[in-house]
């Protein structure tokens, strides 16, 4: 089966959750798996066996223990730093860091009894302040929870009690790192693991120091690093004189199969040994340790590329790895997961437990047994499932050291069965496993009052007949001589919480926990940010709300359509529907406990301009404009706005409006309505302002047509607003009308006629005219003028061409006259002269001179 294959591309996951995943077995392995941060111990050893050699050489190098700073210079100086960290060891125990093998702990473990394996612990000696250091997240909430912090990372274990260390400075909040004492640097180098404070938590390859309850960032720009990696297999490498770190996923996986990387870490600096280093160990989730008896590095088992566990032993000397998988005696099986470190008093290699079957679900799965390896050989010292059994889907969480400071190995891990994970912190000694402190751990480290949860102790003692007594119990909680105590917490505040254990044969034995508790959540308020909405316009929930065991969870429901649920104090949407919602708010702190809140909103309609009508949609110049704006929808007051009115009109907050117009011409007017939600709607008319009408022509077809001829006259008006009526009057018998602008006359009788004309426009206005025309024998009358009245009629015409022909025939006749006269005087004159007429005779003197004949009087 390849599906517990890890791949390297995708990180790896903290939790075996099936049988057919492998990340899991890759995460849930310990420090011990990964970071056998102790393994210097080997140091240790090899210093018993130089020193029992050399008689004197403790006394001389513990007068210079500034040389641990620096570490050996060489592969030869191996002894000499075994005696050093020897000489500290015993330095530390004689300072009263250690109780003895065999001493059961005199007082309650720490906080929580220990750092949260649950939480990718790590474990190493710190030689040089001469206690246990472990580095975990002690997260009482559990794990993939973001909130806890780095002030919780740093823990020592020594005289058989776990203690939690306030630093100066801090390393970040970091999952599963390698830790291990780097003796050349004289300080705990701390090297990848997972970053919490961003989920889903990314790698890192941070590089840190610790010394004296100082964090310092080494972590430099630039320098080379091996990839970034978690529960990376990291030992110090007293031989070689340097950290030897193995990442079995190397830096680049690639199709062949090429991942392994092997690097060393001196001075401060990371070198890549994998060209040089030769194969290495071809499996994952291995673990080692340094074996200072045979001064080499001490990988073994694993699993390979074929889902399958092996026992193969492999070794780093002198910069290469070698397999000696043929030549060791005795090997355990197969297995990941397991603890490893070197027992400097046995001069030995330690291992205990692992996962030693795959694909199973029982108590099989997991070994409780305890070899030990020497000289090539590998020795079972015991089988005692009873003493340390983790159970479950997941490989065992548990890190390894040894401490020299006390003689013991220390074994730290968790049984994954119980309700909440367990932790419990083991000694080994003297061939024999000794509970240090019980794992007594509550349900939850935290709670909210009213909330039930269980103080749990497990692990205890292999030992019959036991009692328990509990105290610094909060109210609400009452001792009782159980292993499971329920509690119902019905104050708030921090309680360390103590039980006493006694057994058959006079055992006795005490642990602590911590329990927290915190006022249970409450929503002080929800509303919406407006009791009414409307359709289309942004609407806000808010939710105050206070106490529980945070980050607090928020949810809605039954909210209008268009808005949605969200994680968040505060909700903003946009509803589509109108309606009536009773909406629920949720709030849910991380213990499960749950508080609801109800708000009814209520969503109106979007406003709408439904219309906008204009009592004339076209008026003449002078005349009133009104328009009249009907809105649905919104909510009130709304209010209004008018553009592109024609001048002499202005815009009104009103629905109806009403102006004279003062110029001619075609307006597109526009309304917009504002509610008192912000809800906006747009309308628009067109209004068209006319000139006044005028009557531009009124004729008919001929001013003279002869008897009972037709005729037809015709009205033209010029302005106005249409339609038009028309009103004629002085019709002659035999004319007929349609109502329109023109009228059709025929068989009428003889005679002149003036006819006359009304027009009315749409508006009301009006305008006049009138025309002759004569129907019988006479002709030559002309039209009247347009617009006249009649008082210079055909008859005037008619006069004036009677007056022209009579002036001319007087003007003719008084010339002839005039040229007869003319000759009748100079006839005259001839007769004077020949008859000698007197002077002053006239020929016209009619009172004188007879008439002749043909004359007249």
């Amino acid at each position: 089966m390849t599906g517990r294959r890890p791949s390297p591309n995708l990180g790896r996951n903290f939790g075996r959750t099936s049988p057919t995943t492998l990340g899991g077995t890759r995460a849930t392995q310990t420090s011990t798996l990964r970071r056998p941060g102790g393994r210097s111990s080997a140091l240790w050893s090899l210093a018993v066996v130089l020193g029992l050699l050399v008689s004197g050489a403790v006394t001389t190098i513990a007068g210079s223990g500034a040389a641990l700073a620096s570490g050996p210079s060489s592969p030869g100086a191996t002894a000499t730093v075994g005696n050093a960290l020897l000489v500290q060891a015993h330095a530390s125990a004689s300072r009263g860091n250690g109780p003895g093998a065999a001493a059961l702990p005199a007082s309650p473990a720490g906080p929580s009894t220990g750092p949260n394996e649950t939480m990718g612990m790590a474990m190493t000696y710190d030689a040089a302040d001469g206690y246990v250091l472990a580095v975990s997240l002690n997260a009482s909430s559990g794990l993939n929870n973001s909130t806890y912090g780095p002030n919780e990372m740093t823990w020592k274990f020594a005289a058989g009690n776990w203690s939690l260390i306030a630093t100066t400075g801090q390393v970040p909040a970091t999952l599963g790192p390698g830790l291990v004492y780097d003796v050349r640097d004289g300080y705990v180098l701390l090297y990848g693991g997972r970053l919490m404070a961003t989920l889903p938590a990314p790698l890192t390859n941070q590089t840190w120091s610790y010394l004296g309850g100082t964090w310092t960032n080494l972590s430099r720009n630039g320098t080379t690093v091996p990839t970034a990696v978690d529960l990376p297999n990291l030992v110090f490498d007293a031989y070689d004189d340097y950290v030897l770190l193995y990442d079995e996923f190397g830096l680049s996986a690639s199709p062949n199969g090429s991942l392994w990387t092997t690097w060393s870490y001196a001075a401060g600096n990371w070198t890549n040994l994998t060209a040089t280093a030769g194969p290495a160990p071809p499996s994952f989730f291995g673990s080692m340790a340094y074996d200072a008896r045979d001064q080499c590095v001490l990988y073994f088992g694993g699993e390979t590329l074929s889902d399958e566990l092996t026992n193969a032993t492999w070794t780093f000397h002198g910069g290469a790895w070698t397999n000696v998988t043929s030549s060791v005696v005795n090997a355990p099986s197969g297995r990941i997961a397991f603890g490893l470190t070197y027992d400097t008093v046995r001069h030995e290699v330690l291992l205990y437990g692992g996962l030693v079957q795959l694909y199973v679900s029982n108590l099989s799965e997991y070994g409780t047994d305890t070899w030990s390896y020497a000289n090539g050989t590998w020795t079972l010292l015991s089988t005692n499932g009873s003493v340390y059994n983790p159970q479950g889907w997941n490989p065992p969480q548990l890190d390894m050291v040894y401490d020299p400071a006390d003689n013991e190995t220390v074994l730290f891990g968790a049984n994954l069965t119980a309700s909440s994970p367990t932790a419990v912190t083991w000694t080994f000694s003297s061939s024999t496993w000794t509970v240090a402190a019980p794992a007594f751990v509550p349900t939850g480290h935290v709670t909210d009052t009213d909330r039930a949860v269980t103080l749990e102790v497990t692990q205890s003692v292999n030992a019959g007949g036991l009692s328990y007594a509990y105290s610094g119990l909060p109210p609400g909680c009452l001792s009782q001589d159980v292993a499971s105590l329920p509690c119902a917490p019905t104050s708030v505040g921090t309680f360390h919480v103590q039980v006493t254990i006694d057994g058959d044969g006079g055992f006795a034995a005490t642990a602590a926990t911590t329990l927290v508790v915190h006022a249970a959540p409450a929503i002080l308020g929800f509303a919406p940010s407006a009791s009414t909405g409307e359709v289309g316009l942004p609407l806000g929930f808010t939710v105050t709300a206070v106490n529980g065991t945070g980050p607090l969870v928020y949810g809605y429901s039954n909210l209008p359509p268009g808005c949605r649920s969200s994680d968040a104090a505060s909700l903003g949407c946009i509803p589509t529907s109108a309606g009536v919602y009773p909406v629920t708010a949720t709030v849910t702190d991380t213990l499960g406990v749950i508080v609801v809140a109800d708000s009814l909103l209520t969503v109106v309609p979007s406003l709408a301009i439904t219309s906008v009508v204009a009592e004339h949609s076209a008026i003449d110049l002078g005349q009133a404009l009104a328009l009249a704006t009907s809105v649905n929808g919104g909510y009130g007051p709304v209010g209004y706005a008018y553009f592109g009115l024609p001048s002499g009109c202005s815009s009104v907050d009103l629905g109806n409006l009403s102006c004279q117009p003062s110029t001619l011409g075609r307006f597109p007017v526009q309304v917009s309505a504002l509610d008192s939600l912000g809800g906006r709607a747009a309308g628009t008319a067109t209004v068209v302002v006319n000139a006044l009408p005028t009557v531009a022509s009124f004729v008919p077809s001929s001013s003279s047509v002869p008897a009972g001829g037709p005729v037809q006259l015709t009205t033209t008006v010029s302005g106005g607003t249409a339609p038009f009526q028309y009103q004629f009057s002085g019709l002659p018998s035999g004319c007929a009308w349609n109502g329109g602008a023109v009228v059709n006359c025929a068989g009428t009788p003889n005679g002149r006629f003036t006819v006359g004309v009304e027009v009315t426009d749409a508006t009301g206005a009006t305008t006049n005219g009138s025309t002759t025309f004569l129907v019988g024998p006479a002709t030559g009358v002309g039209p009247v003028a347009p617009g006249s009245s009649g008082g210079l009629g055909s008859a005037f015409w008619w006069g004036l061409a009677v007056g022209a022909v009579l002036v001319g025939v007087a003007a003719i006749v008084g010339g002839n006259r005039l040229r007869l006269a003319r000759q009748g005087e100079h006839i005259v004159q001839n007769l004077r002269e020949s008859e000698a007429l007197p002077m002053g005779a006239s020929l016209g003197d009619d009172s004188t001179e007879t008439p002749g004949p043909g004359r007249s009087t």
